[in-house]
């Protein structure tokens, strides 16, 4: 994945709640939730600071470009390239505290065809303290329930990550090690 911005823990864990809301509505393009509501299910605490941070949240989500070079599983054996907005837009509802948030009909069906999206556990998403340790526990999320085991090349599991500057070996796993052990600590 290759971002223009780079969403942060917070950014992520709004981003999954909004997906969880969709899905749970039949996967409408618009949905419509309080600030505070939004705030609640993502176990954020409901405080002036945060609510500044979410709509930064959503200005993020709404100027990211997910990049998936080869990467995105369509039938469980081929791979294709994807690349696409999450949010078209979102805004605030006048005289209310409610705001309408809009995604993109690739995103929609991304969250509708993959399986993925439907073992995300927020509350245990927020615990981690990387986007590293976020992703990678995503990920054996959505493996586990079908493999017991699972293996990957290093290389191209810290391109599914993204690991940045991952050119050696050495560079990847510690990050890798210090993911999993926030993994397991939680």
């Amino acid at each position: 994945v290759e971002m223009a911005i780079v969403p942060k823990q917070f950014d992520y864990v709004v981003l999954l709640q909004l997906m969880k809301q969709v899905q749970s509505i039949g996967y409408k393009e618009k949905i419509r939730t309080t600030r505070h509501n939004l705030m609640k299910m993502c176990g954020i605490d409901r405080c002036g600071h945060n609510y500044k941070r979410l709509k930064r949240a959503l200005n993020t989500w709404l100027h990211t470009v997910c990049h998936y070079e080869n990467s995105w599983c369509v039938d469980g054996t081929t791979y294709s390239s994807v690349h696409y907005n999450g949010l078209s837009s979102w805004k605030p509802i006048e005289g209310s505290n409610e705001v309408e948030v809009s995604f993109t009909s690739e995103f929609i069906e991304t969250i509708k065809e993959s399986s993925f999206y439907h073992y995300i556990e927020i509350p245990e998403i927020k615990k981690l303290g990387s986007q590293i340790a976020s992703r990678l526990y995503e990920m054996l999320k959505a493996f586990t329930p079908r493999k017991k085991t699972w293996s990957i090349d290093v290389f191209k599991l810290a391109a599914k990550i993204p690991i940045h500057n991952a050119k050696y070996v050495s560079k990847i796993i510690p990050r890798l090690k210090s993911a999993i052990k926030q993994i397991n600590d939680n």
